[in-house]
């Protein structure tokens, strides 16, 4: 944590979540020794690739053909408004 403000958010979250206080020093290790194989099962146990969305924000005429080959319907084109 770099700064107070951090560290509350952190601790908020423990709180919010009813999460044990050592989350954080678990957290890394945990992360670090998952392997792909642990993934693939995670992602096909609780995600329906039917309800995915695919989000990409980028220069369209770079990116545009690359989404439209993903095979996932007509991508729809949002413009950014700043």
């Amino acid at each position: 944590f770099e700064s107070s403000g951090q560290v509350g958010h952190a601790l908020a979250q423990l709180v919010v979540h009813a999460l044990p206080d050592d989350t954080f020093e678990r957290f890394s290790p945990c992360v670090n020794g998952s392997s792909a194989a642990d993934v693939t099962r995670a992602a096909r146990l609780h995600l329906d690739p039917d309800r995915l969305l695919v989000v990409a924000v980028g220069d369209r005429s770079r990116i545009e053909s690359g989404v439209a080959g993903l095979g996932r319907g007509t991508p729809e084109i949002w413009n950014a408004e700043f």
